[in-house]
């Protein structure tokens, strides 16, 4: 399976977009055991906003491991 992706959608017909990043982890070849997800708004001046965060927690020590790890 795919770990990772992002998607950007137009918002709103004003220029502003959403853009969706998640990261997945653990047996992706299976779907991934665990996911992490942002979702931020792009707004046509550049600025970047978090709209929201979900999923498997973190490591606070860094980034998880490769899938296979």
């Amino acid at each position: 399976g795919q770990s990772a992706w992002y998607k950007a959608q137009p918002a709103s017909g004003v220029g502003a977009f959403v853009v969706t990043i998640q990261m997945g982890w653990g047996d992706c070849p299976s779907g991934c055991i665990d996911k992490h997800q942002w979702q931020f708004a792009v707004l046509p001046d550049g600025t970047v906003t978090l709209q929201s965060e979900t999923g498997s927690p973190l490591d606070p020590n860094g980034m998880p491991p490769a899938s296979g790890s």
